[in-house]
């Protein structure tokens, strides 16, 4: 069962796709500002898992931050954290691509970030801990 979830605002938006299989096989797609990229990669059970609980305790306190990243280091990185006291929330992270078929192995990388609506955190993590 493949299973989504994403988040949005004026300047950027995250993407996740996932299914399960013992771990987590995770598509990430993001945008900012008119950049995008896309990657794909392993999470490890108990890491989606964290970040899912992470999220919960975020929305409760308006603090903190939950990320969660590619088991196979240099696939992807994800965070969504508290940006200030008020209770402003984004997102931020890193996809990664390596060009294998290239002579010289290029490294193509996406550094994105975001502000997001903090009432449309609680969607996201529905979706997410479905």
């Amino acid at each position: 069962m493949v299973t989504s979830a994403a988040i949005s605002s004026n300047t950027g938006h995250l993407s996740l796709t996932w299914q399960y299989d013992g771990d987590f096989l995770v598509s990430v797609e993001a945008e900012s500002c008119g950049f995008s990229g896309h990657a794909d990669g392993h999470v490890a059970d108990d890491e989606f898992k964290q970040f899912v609980s992470s999220l919960k305790d975020l929305e409760r306190t308006r603090q903190g931050e939950a990320t969660f990243s590619s088991a196979m280091p240099g696939d992807f990185e994800v965070s969504i954290r508290s940006l200030d006291s008020q209770g402003h929330l984004g997102v931020q992270g890193k996809l990664y691509f390596c060009d294998y078929g290239s002579r010289y192995g290029h490294v193509n990388q996406l550094t994105f970030c975001f502000e997001f609506d903090p009432s449309d955190l609680a969607a996201f993590i529905k979706s997410v801990d479905a």
